[in-house]
């Protein structure tokens, strides 16, 4: 055994102080060979090390290299145990033709491996992590390049097993008849052969009953979901400078965290882009581009930048959401500013430009002003009652299988949510959220050449969101009418379609004022919007001939936004049109009162179904 990354620390003019207290002893016991007590003064040296380099300040890479260093010796310790007990994770990772988002996810667990070893490694495989690339591609060339991936990650020591079409069908035919209608009742896909495009909720429940299987074949699992667009790594602002850290061992913190509590499920939050739909992130970022253009008329336009010093965070107060009050936040009443990304010497003129070509990606869930960004706190004290799923960022013991994702064959946003609600009302405290948050990042060229996951449609321009904006809009009603119901209901007891009907009726009207209000709001600040590009001058350079000419082709991409906004939420609208169209509405509604109806019959059968795999 080596311990020089111990050792040095030990010595250190820096440190030296801070461990004096642990040298003695651990001379005695690596003397004595004594393995327990090896680790126990390697996991006294990491939480006090990790507070060290957190302290007031962002770690260095330096920094970071010893708290790595120090979790791969105390792997190399605990390998000289007899029995190693800690879980094995089975990482979930739901896929759609977006090969590059899944390499970004996959490179930066193969990474987490390389620098933490959580689990330790055996003739170059790592012990204790297993990868289930869940594929709902419907391309072929994203199939084979999805396998690929499962393959080359494989042969890196990251053991990935490829969960396609085809081994989902395989999964299916074992089933008899009555076990394929309970799982087609929960995923609201065909029961005998498995489909492309099924929708996020279905492909999760779906890879459920391959992780029933994996129950019995790994000693003590834990099951992860990533999506595909999430990696493990955590966006911090050092000092004005968006970095994406290696920071978190998550395996390991995830490991004591179900070591040392009852639970059951266990969700983190995410970091970079807000994990929310950009139909309901328009009002507020209309605000941030106002009070940006407002700045630049008031200025100089070759004068040096100024949005590198004026960096707000937006906390933890649900900014980005134009409803935020509906999750139980108090609106923001700011406005953000753009946080230019130039390094070198450039003119407000210059950031104007390179905003401008940031404006378009706010469509496919980018947000060029209010980022999301990861703050330190102990994992072990930062757990807390959770009410939302993140189902790109969720763990749970195999017990909990019987929590499958709600609704799915509804194919809505917000799932999620609605899952969360029901832990929190089942589980109490056994369903925690921890400061664990994976890095949200688009891989944009994914995201606009697949419908899958976004529902925006990319083929005429202006953008269209009218798919995605139903599954929103109508996802927040099922939400909090099941939000509603829960106030003084278990779903499991409901048995009045008359109560369940009434929920969801009322929610309706309410919910629908709230979008009528918003649509409102958004159509008067682009009134105030285009009078701004007019007083820049951005306008009249629109349609200039030089194909040279940034400023022109800055003008182009912010008419461009203008018409997308107007597109989608104008009086001439599709989404205006749902909103004022009472039978189709009606017609939503019903299918949502059966769901939330069936749900016990579902619930109780998907257990029996669990029993007898």
């Amino acid at each position: 055994m080596e311990f020089d990354t111990l050792e040095s620390l030990f010595k250190s003019h820096q440190y030296r102080q801070e461990f004096q207290f642990l040298t003695g002893h651990f001379e005695r016991v690596k003397q004595e060979k004594n393995i327990i007590e090896l680790e126990a003064i390697y996991q006294q040296v990491i939480r006090r090390f990790e507070n060290l380099i957190w302290l007031n300040k962002i770690p260095s890479d330096e920094e970071l290299s010893v708290y790595q260093r120090l979790f791969r010796e105390m792997e190399q310790v605990i390998a000289h145990l007899e029995e190693d007990h800690r879980s094995h994770f089975v990482v979930a990772i739901p896929v759609a033709d977006s090969p590059q988002q899944l390499k970004n996810c996959l490179q930066s667990l193969y990474t987490q491996c390389l620098l933490y070893h959580y689990g330790g490694i055996t003739d170059g495989a790592y012990n204790k992590i297993d990868v289930v690339i869940a594929d709902d591609s419907k391309e072929a060339k994203n199939i084979l390049a999805h396998r690929h991936l499962a393959e080359e990650f494989t042969s890196l020591g990251v053991r990935c097993e490829y969960f396609g079409l085809e081994q989902q069908t395989a999964v299916l035919s074992k089933l008899n008849d009555a076990q394929r209608q309970i799982v087609a009742a929960v995923t609201g896909c065909d029961s005998k052969q498995s489909v492309a495009h099924k929708g996020a909720s279905a492909i999760r429940n779906l890879t459920y009953l391959r992780l029933a299987q994996i129950a019995d074949e790994v000693p003590n699992p834990l099951f992860f979901f990533i999506d595909s667009d999430h990696e493990l790594l955590a966006k911090v602002n050092d000092n004005g400078i968006e970095k994406n850290l290696l920071a978190i061992n998550y395996f390991y913190h995830f490991e004591h965290l179900f070591r040392e509590k009852q639970i059951k499920v266990l969700t983190g939050r995410v970091t970079g882009n807000p994990p929310v739909s950009p139909t309901v992130m328009i009002g507020n970022f209309l605000e941030d581009v106002i009070a940006f253009l407002q700045r630049m008329v008031l200025s100089d336009p070759q004068q040096d930048c100024y949005y590198h010093e004026r960096f707000r965070e937006i906390g933890n107060d649900a900014a980005y959401h134009d409803m935020a009050e509906l999750l139980g936040y108090f609106p923001s009443k700011k406005t953000y500013d753009y946080h230019c990304p130039l390094l070198s010497e450039h003119t407000l003129e210059d950031t104007l430009i390179a905003f401008s070509r940031e404006l378009e990606a706010f469509f496919y869930g980018e947000h060029p002003t209010r980022m999301i960004f990861y703050h330190y706190d102990i994992v072990r004290n930062s757990v807390q009652s959770a009410r939302t799923v993140y189902t790109g960022n969720f763990m749970f013991r195999p017990d909990a299988l019987e929590y499958f994702i709600p609704f799915a064959s509804l194919n809505l946003r917000m799932a999620g949510a609605v899952l969360g609600r029901i832990l929190q009302q089942e589980l109490g405290q056994d369903f925690l959220v921890a400061n664990t948050p994976l890095l949200h990042k688009h891989a944009l060229d994914d995201y606009k050449k697949t419908e899958f996951p976004s529902d925006v449609e990319k083929v005429q321009k202006p953008i269209d969101l009218s798919v995605e904006y139903q599954r929103q809009f109508i996802g927040d009603i099922m939400l909090f009418s099941v939000q509603k119901l829960l106030e003084t209901h278990s779903l499991a007891d409901i048995d009045d379609r008359s109560t369940i009907a009434d929920a969801v009726f009322k929610t309706r009207d309410e919910i629908r004022n709230r979008y009528t209000r918003q649509q409102y709001n958004v159509m008067k600040s682009l009134t105030v919007l285009q009078g701004l590009l007019r007083l820049t001058g951005v306008e009249a350079v629109e349609d200039a001939d030089d194909e040279n000419n940034e400023l022109a082709k800055c003008g182009q991409r912010f008419l461009t936004f203008v018409n997308t906004v107007k597109h989608n939420y104008s009086s001439d609208s599709a989404n205006y049109a749902l909103l004022h169209d009472d039978k189709q509405l009606d017609e939503k509604c019903e299918q949502i009162i059966l769901a939330i109806e069936q749900y016990s019959l579902e619930r109780a059968s998907w257990g029996r179904l669990l029993e007898e795999m």
